[in-house]
């Protein structure tokens, strides 16, 4: 088995990615096990409805909760945050997830 100090090298906590819509470096945070809980439990809550508004309600959750400031503060984990997430492009949403996806092994 790897030692604590090899898991956390193999595992970063925090990744910085470059993300030109946002004005470049936007760093993401893991989230920890009660977090990626969650976000799965809220996702679960919207039931089998329209799978479109379900995906948006995943990547915002994810996002509103992963995009960190160097500070530890999370600047888009407010209403006014997750609203404008919700009308950020498919695109650039969907990329900043995948990375999140990774970081917290959701993936």
């Amino acid at each position: 088995m790897l030692s604590l100090g090899e898991l956390k090298e193999r595992r970063p906590t925090r990744v910085t990615i470059d993300v030109p819509e946002w004005g470049g470096a936007v760093i993401l945070d893991r989230l920890t096990a009660r977090e990626q809980l969650a976000v799965a439990a809220e996702f679960e809550t919207l039931g089998d409805g329209n799978d479109q508004a379900k995906g948006i309600s995943a990547i915002v959750s994810l996002l509103s909760r992963s995009v960190v400031a160097e500070s530890g503060e999370r600047p888009v984990d407010s209403a006014d945050g997750r609203e404008v997430l919700k009308h950020e492009s498919y695109g650039t949403a969907a990329d900043v997830f995948s990375f999140s996806m990774v970081l917290v092994s959701m993936a």
